[in-house]
């Protein structure tokens, strides 16, 4: 491939879990990456045996394989934005500090903060939680938390309050993820705000839409949009893939996304530079 058409393809890189029902995680982010005409690339944090019922086992990447993993690709790629998903502790939080601070030209980086599960229950300890907080979210372009967990990382004990606090104090910009039938999501930069509203039917619960959602704005980040516009962009991918997937549900727990199954033309695939060729 020559210079200028590796220059003109986005690329993503994925930091995250593998799950392996590929309903959230970094297969989920790596499919969004290829709705948005991005290729991806990916570092595992942990390997996650799962379906669409819950959890099974989880096994942690050690700290040297995680690094192995960034280096190599961050070696040979021109990394145009990064995403960052579920890490398992405070020490992995740390080593991603080091590695993307250290870069001469770092691109945009998205965080999606995995601290809860779909029930509200803990997925890492308070030390994880500081540590994103403190040490990685200040590298970031975005934050993508739920309403319970942006209260968590805002230290406010109350989700009602999690807004207006972060409002205030948030070392980045931050969409506060909504649940619910009735979905509010709130974009958090500074004293502004904006707000996004979808509807789900009543009785549908599904997998894997904040990380489709944060990776579908980090694409349109490395495509060249702004946080408003990658964020407009992103809900609207995100409400067409809902859409699609009250028609399918190959598992028997919650219904997953069909990235890449149903043509969306919200998903801009064109390269940077087109028109181009491979040749």
């Amino acid at each position: 491939m020559s210079t200028s058409t590796r220059d003109r393809v986005p690329v993503g890189l994925t930091i995250g879990a593998a799950e392996s029902d590929g309903g959230s995680g970094v297969p989920v982010d790596l499919r969004t990456f290829q709705d948005h005409g991005l290729y991806g690339l990916s570092a595992l944090t942990m390997v996650v045996a799962r379906n669409t019922r819950g959890s099974a086992r989880v096994e942690v990447v050690a700290e040297p394989a995680l690094v192995a993993q960034i280096e190599a690709v961050l070696a040979d790629f021109p990394v145009h934005v990064v995403k960052i998903g579920r890490l398992a502790s405070a020490a992995q939080a740390h080593t991603l500090v080091e590695l993307l601070s250290g870069l001469a030209d770092p691109p945009p980086i998205v965080v999606d903060p995995a601290l809860l599960d779909h029930t509200g229950d803990p997925l890492v300890d308070a030390a994880t939680v500081e540590a994103i907080r403190d040490d990685l979210l200040p590298l970031a372009a975005l934050a993508t938390p739920t309403l319970a967990e942006a209260a968590l990382l805002g230290d406010v004990g109350a989700e009602r309050a999690a807004v207006e606090a972060w409002s205030t104090q948030a070392p980045c910009p931050l969409l506060v993820l909504g649940h619910g039938t009735q979905v509010v999501d709130v974009l958090v930069d500074g004293p502004a705000m904006r707000r996004w509203k979808r509807s789900r039917p009543d009785d549908v619960g599904f997998r894997g839409v904040g990380s489709t959602l944060s990776t579908a704005i980090a694409s349109r980040l490395a495509r060249g949009d702004d946080l408003e516009t990658a964020t407009d962009r992103a809900h609207a991918y995100v409400a067409a893939l809902e859409q699609a997937a009250l028609q399918w549900k190959p598992g028997a727990g919650r219904r997953v996304l069909p990235h890449g199954l149903v043509a969306s033309p919200l998903a801009d695939r064109t390269p940077l530079g087109a028109p181009w060729s491979l040749l």
